[in-house]
Order: C-alpha cells, then sequence, then structure tokens
C-alpha cells in the first residue's frame, strides 16, 4: 500500500478520531490495521508520505470547543463540535 493508498484511510480516521493526528507513524501503522483500514501493517515511510499531504487540524473543518462548566460546586468541562 502506498501514500496515496493510505491518504483516503488517514483523512477518514483524523475525522473519526482527531486525537490521532499527532500520533507518529510508528504508531499508526498499528491503528491503521487494527481498525481495519489496511490488511497488512502498512510501511512506516509510505504512513509519514501520507501523514504531510493529510490536513492539519487548522485546516480541518472540524474543530473543538472546550469550556469549563461549574455546578454544584463540582468542575466540569463541556466540549462542542464547531463546523465551520
Amino acid at each position: 500500500m502506498n501514500a496515496t493508498q493510505l491518504l483516503p484511510s488517514l483523512r477518514d480516521l483524523y475525522s473519526r478520531l482527531p486525537e490521532m493526528y499527532y500520533r507518529q507513524p510508528w504508531e499508526l501503522q498499528h491503528v491503521l490495521f487494527s481498525l481495519g483500514y489496511t490488511d497488512d501493517l502498512a510501511d512506516e515511510g509510505e504512513i509519514a508520505a501520507a501523514v504531510e499531504a493529510a490536513p492539519t487540524p487548522a485546516q480541518s473543518r472540524v474543530a473543538y470547543a472546550c469550556a469549563p462548566l461549574l455546578r454544584e460546586g463540582c468542575a466540569y468541562s463541556v466540549c462542542v463540535l464547531i463546523f465551520a
């Protein structure tokens, strides 16, 4: 599997799990395989090339906004999705 074939998989993974954007290629190798995006472990170099071509979170149309919410003396956090 080459970087061109991995790019749609990475974009889908990032849209479903935005926290994966900050993972290293060797971590993504296992995540992509474990979640069924690839049939075997993809080459780390190919993953790194696809990561370079994938949009950054700032370029993404989805952003997270988190704000503290105080209720009855307890601190809670509320996170919402913002679609630009």
